[in-house]
């Protein structure tokens, strides 16, 4: 998944009070594995995505040591751990600023994981200063409790369906999607499955209330996911082609 002039595919950069989530980054990164349709799509290898490079402690006073900076430049993507802990990190902001200097500032990810962006407030600000200093893009980040608070509006959807609350089922996957939709929108590759399944979810809310019209161009955008995700032989295109085909009908029986 590297390229092959970048030893790292990404250097993760942290502060110490931050480490377990830093390590748990790594995990999760170099334990995924891209789906098999989008790798044939795109003629990638299925392979998972690492090395991922993460120090064993934060960077003692003295500056960027010769060693990170190897690192640093060996690596294809650099990762920002974002806290009000890394805001305050002076070695977290060279870590930054070296990589920029590289000529490297559209693979910069910012990933939050505690405080508020531009709070203004130095106990909660989770963005380095460097960053604005640089004018570096916040693009391409993700903010942990964003996806938490997706799923606990998802998993109340669900609930509310299942009670036939169709309408506060119908707000909570509502605001679930558009949480994902912007989640995608800056990591496609992590977070355009879960779009695809609250999709999916959502057209049923809409066929339990025999509004096939909406639940049609629901499936029809859920499969055209599903398919570029997971390819057409996936047990998800399958029951969305299907849904599709009964939905066809339900249209001409209520035209008749």
């Amino acid at each position: 998944m590297i390229d092959g002039n970048y030893k790292y595919f990404a250097f993760i950069s942290y502060s110490s009070k931050d480490t377990e989530w830093g390590k748990r980054l790594q995990r999760k990164l170099e334990h995924y594995r891209m789906p098999a349709a989008l790798c044939h799509e795109r003629g990638w290898q299925r392979t998972p995505i690492k090395p991922v490079f993460f120090a064993p402690t934060d960077i003692q006073p003295g500056g960027l040591t010769s060693e990170l900076q190897e690192r640093l430049q060996a690596s294809r993507n650099l990762i920002v751990v974002c806290s009000p802990h890394s805001a305050q990190s002076e070695w977290v902001g060279r870590e930054i600023a070296f990589f920029h200097q590289l000529g490297r500032t559209n693979h910069i990810h910012f990933f939050i994981v505690d405080g508020v962006p531009h709070s203004g407030n130095a106990e909660t600000e989770c963005f380095n200063p460097i960053i604005g200093q640089l004018g570096l893009p916040e693009i391409l980040g993700a903010n942990v409790y964003e996806r938490d608070v997706a799923r606990t509006l998802n998993n109340l959807a669900i609930l509310y369906a299942n009670t036939q609350r169709y309408a506060e089922s119908e707000t909570m996957y509502q605001e679930a999607l558009a949480i994902r939709r912007r989640l995608a929108a800056n990591n496609p590759y992590i977070f355009e499955q879960e779009v695809a399944t609250t999709l999916s979810n959502m057209g049923w809310v809409y066929i339990s209330q025999k509004d096939y019209v909406k639940a049609h161009q629901i499936f029809s955008e859920a499969l055209t996911l599903w398919e570029r995700l997971r390819g057409a032989d996936h047990p998800m295109t399958k029951q969305a082609k299907e849904t599709i085909e009964l939905l066809n009908q339900k249209m001409t029986e209520q035209k008749e």
